[in-house]
């Protein structure tokens, strides 16, 4: 595969920018998506005891603060990143850590099918992107999981600020 740039930092810049787009489409997708399979999933998230506004919260923000800190981590390794497959090997692993600790989180009531929508949409993004479907070039940079609908965002934005993982991570469940 061609290099991304010709110099470690323009190469960053460059899978920031792409990153950036591809999960701009994840994200659009997940929005619009109705789904489709995942059925027994659905089953399995509704047998549980809904969730709580504050735990739901401390899960995906923790998820995501991890996430970022082991994205953070690899992209200070510009040297590591010189090709497309570089970038997709290297990023597989923490987005695929993500999928799964968002797909573990226990939703409220109300985000309950909304979650179990994003999730399997996540994990489907995982798996193009390991199978290379997906380029994770063409992803860097945005947060792969969607925006929580109207007024519930608002409500766990109000947990979200006391959490310190919410903060260190810089997790919005209401930015576009």
């Amino acid at each position: 595969m061609p290099a991304l740039a010709s110099s470690p930092g323009a190469r960053l810049g460059a899978m920031k920018r792409a990153f950036g787009m591809g999960f701009a489409v994840l994200a659009l997708s997940l929005a619009a998506c109705g789904g489709g399979g995942g059925d027994d999933k659905k089953e399995t998230a509704t047998a549980r005891k809904p969730g709580t506004d504050a735990e739901y919260v401390a899960s995906i923000c923790s998820a995501y603060r991890t996430f970022t800190a082991e994205i953070d981590a690899i992209l200070k390794k510009p040297a590591e990143l010189r090709t497309a497959q570089d970038v997709t090997e290297r990023l597989s692993p923490p987005v695929s850590k993500l999928a799964q600790a968002f797909a573990d989180a226990n939703p409220p009531p109300d985000l309950a099918e909304w979650h179990q929508q994003a999730s399997t949409e996540l994990t489907e993004s995982v798996n193009r992107l390991k199978s290379g479907k997906l380029d994770a070039a063409a992803a860097l940079g945005v947060n792969p999981i969607p925006a929580v609908p109207g007024e519930v965002a608002a409500r766990l934005n109000g947990v979200a600020a006391n959490n310190a993982d919410c903060r260190t991570a810089g997790f919005d469940f209401a930015r576009e």
